[in-house]
């Protein structure tokens, strides 16, 4: 039984997203967002459903739990990562709070195409210095944009994040982290395109 007149403390993390090949700079997937709450006067008969995001994977093509997009398929070359799902409380359909998925990382890019981590509560997504690599962050109205460059990169939705884009043989861009609003996508570099590759936004 819970005292209403107490409440009740929720916190979230959201998760990470997926990490990279390590030839060089960083290869590290982004951070999930930290939320903590209070929910003043729990209802008798309320049924709250904890979310718990699952981390993004390296050189994975599939959503993972919580919304963390898809990294883009490279056949041939370094498949883009997956970001990580969002963490959260619901009662029913509607968020009480939520906490944002970090982006998944793409293989070898540069500081410009970093992964941007996952927001709080009532907080944008991370995302990257170059809108044109990286994808960008949720934000609390609206899905990041994908990466402009190569025209490929989705951009995040409502509990979605966005898919990296990549083709044969290139360094795939990675999925944005899933959130209240989900981080977009990054895009892919080849050894002949002029385009930077990136990871995806953080989940808002």
């Amino acid at each position: 039984d819970i005292d209403a007149t107490k409440g009740i403390i929720v916190e979230a993390w959201g998760a990470g997203g997926g990490g990279t090949v390590a030839y060089y700079n960083d290869p590290s997937g982004a951070a999930g967002g930290y939320s903590k709450a209070k929910i003043n006067s729990p209802t008798a008969g309320d049924v709250l459903t904890v979310v718990v995001g699952q981390g993004g994977l390296v050189g994975d093509t599939t959503v993972q739990y919580g919304g963390g997009g898809a990294g883009g398929l490279a056949t041939g070359g370094y498949t883009g990562s997956s970001g990580g799902g969002y963490s959260g409380i619901f009662s029913g359909a509607t968020p009480i709070l939520i906490s944002g998925g970090g982006g998944g990382a793409s293989a070898g890019s540069a500081n410009d195409g970093k992964a941007g981590g996952g927001g709080g509560a009532n907080q944008n997504g991370g995302q990257s210095a170059t809108a044109s690599v990286g994808g960008r962050g949720g934000t609390t109205s609206a899905g990041g944009a994908g990466a402009t460059g190569n025209s490929c990169a989705t951009a995040g939705a409502s509990l979605l994040g966005g898919t990296g884009c990549a083709i044969a043989g290139s360094e795939g861009g990675s999925g944005g982290g899933g959130g209240y609003y989900g981080g977009g996508g990054g895009t892919y570099q080849t050894s002949t395109s002029g385009t930077p590759n990136g990871g995806g936004g953080g989940g808002s």
